[in-house]
């Protein structure tokens, strides 16, 4: 439910009058779903080897260079997209003219990059079991070994030069699905590609800070990073991560990561539907000083003894058609 709220907008979760509403509802679903399907479980479905530790500040600094990573792995994606499209117009191959053409030619492509790269294939949820441990063997995939056989893709053969091959090829295999009109779809196939990407930075020797942490750090802050710079919703991508590993050690890094990659491509929407509400108008206050109208309140007294004289101009948050040039807390209350 927070992703859907999140992913509506280019800066953060704006519709906030009714977000309780929809977890609720959200959660009454989930009851619902699972009671009806007989799924008692809940928890982490994607088991990493390695666990994390304790965290500490060095662990959110990591997050934030792994985060800028992931921005630049998110612009890549982007930047695939634009060319795609721009050489599938340059031969005429618009997908909504001719769509059996796209499909077609499009499935190929697919078909042949998963059979030189088989954890490419599908929307990853059950391939990402693959990151989190190399010796559990692929789902939904025949030949089980695509061209190269067995060897690549079990018992830990994972070299740095595949899992920096897998990033890339994902990346590709989403872009042509989308391109060539297929149902494409974003989320998990964008952190299999960031986690792949995190994934062969861990697997590197001598990277400091990296190579000696749990794979799991490294594979889930560049997974949110790359999720979020594309999809705009550092939040919910931040819970799914955290609780899909069960591993909550984990939950700040992969903020930190993707909440840098959030600022670092604010400028660059994917998705040219977000909008902003034309409804509020925001502003950034300068560091250090008090905006003019707003009242302080001393340690003790309660806004009850300050007449509730607490104002905030509407220059930094206003809303449309507003009456006056002032906004007090109670009519943004009301």
């Amino acid at each position: 439910s927070i992703f859907a709220f999140e992913v509506l907008h280019r800066m953060g979760l704006q519709f906030f009058e009714v977000l309780n509403y929809a977890v609720m509802c959200a959660l009454i679903c989930l009851f619902v779903m699972r009671g009806l399907w007989g799924l008692e479980r809940f928890g982490a479905i994607w088991a990493f080897i390695d666990k994390m530790g304790e965290v500490d500040s060095r662990h959110l600094l990591l997050g934030v260079v792994l985060g800028l990573i992931g921005a630049g792995m998110a612009l890549l994606f982007m930047e695939i997209n634009r060319h795609l499209k721009k050489g599938a117009m340059a031969v005429r191959l618009d997908e909504k003219r001719r769509p059996v053409l796209c499909g077609a030619i499009g499935g190929v492509l697919i078909g042949l990059i998963g059979v030189w790269l088989p954890p490419t294939m599908f929307w990853s949820e059950y391939e990402m079991e693959t990151v989190a441990n190399p010796e559990i063997k692929l789902a939904h995939v025949w030949p089980k070994g695509g061209y190269w056989g067995l060897a690549p893709w079990f018992q830990g053969h994972y070299t740095p030069a595949i899992w920096f091959g897998l990033a890339f090829a994902k990346l590709l295999t989403i872009n042509i699905s989308v391109v060539s009109g297929m149902r494409g779809g974003f989320i998990f196939p964008l952190m299999f590609a960031g986690a792949c990407l995190g994934r062969g930075l861990a697997t590197v020797p001598g990277i400091p800070w990296v190579s000696d942490q749990a794979p799991v750090l490294a594979a889930m802050v560049t997974a949110a990073a790359v999720c979020t710079g594309v999809t705009r919703t550092p939040f919910a991508v931040t819970l799914i991560l955290t609780a899909l590993v069960g591993d909550p050690g984990v939950a700040a890094p992969t903020l930190c990561g993707a909440l840098t990659s959030f600022f670092v491509l604010m400028n660059r929407p994917f998705f040219l539907a977000q909008r902003d509400r034309d409804d509020i108008i925001f502003k950034p206050l300068a560091f250090g000083e008090m905006p003019r109208g707003v009242s302080g309140i001393s340690a003790g007294e309660s806004s009850e003894s300050s007449g509730n004289n607490f104002r905030i101009p509407a220059g930094h948050l206003a809303t449309s058609g507003s009456r006056t040039s002032e906004t007090t807390l109670n009519e943004l209350a009301a």
